[in-house]
């Protein structure tokens, strides 16, 4: 799978080797504050989604009905599963590591959405 391509060579990075990175640069940064294995694990899952067949026919210029007019959302994907993984049946503390975990992958493209609204209602799980 790919997850990037340069344009001024159209050098590909390969999904796996770009969580990677990211992961481990996430990890050095995450250590200032103390999150750093959060941070890692963060880094690690925040292009989940591009593990797909969907985002595979995105990268490679093939258009898909399914690509939203030619985009695929791909952050939500390990967004979803650090939630559904590590906040079901957890304690307090893992709950809160997963939802921490879980809106920065999702917010890694377009920045942090609202997680709770003056109703006490969690928007962030519509999402």
């Amino acid at each position: 799978m790919i997850a990037h391509i340069r344009k001024k060579d159209n050098v590909t990075q390969p999904a796996e080797k770009h969580c990677e990175n990211v992961g481990k640069l996430a990890a050095e940064r995450g250590r200032f504050s103390g999150m750093e294995k959060s941070a890692l694990l963060a880094g690690i899952l925040h292009d989940m989604g591009k593990f797909t067949n969907q985002f595979e026919k995105y990268i490679s210029g093939q258009k898909d009905n399914e690509s939203n007019e030619g985009k695929v959302y791909h952050s939500p994907t390990g967004a979803i599963f650090a939630y559904d993984r590590w906040y079901v049946g957890k304690s307090v503390k893992e709950q809160r590591a997963a939802q921490i975990i879980s809106m920065v992958i999702r917010g890694h493209q377009g920045g942090l959405i609202d997680c709770i609204d003056a109703n006490g209602d969690l928007p962030y799980l519509a999402c």
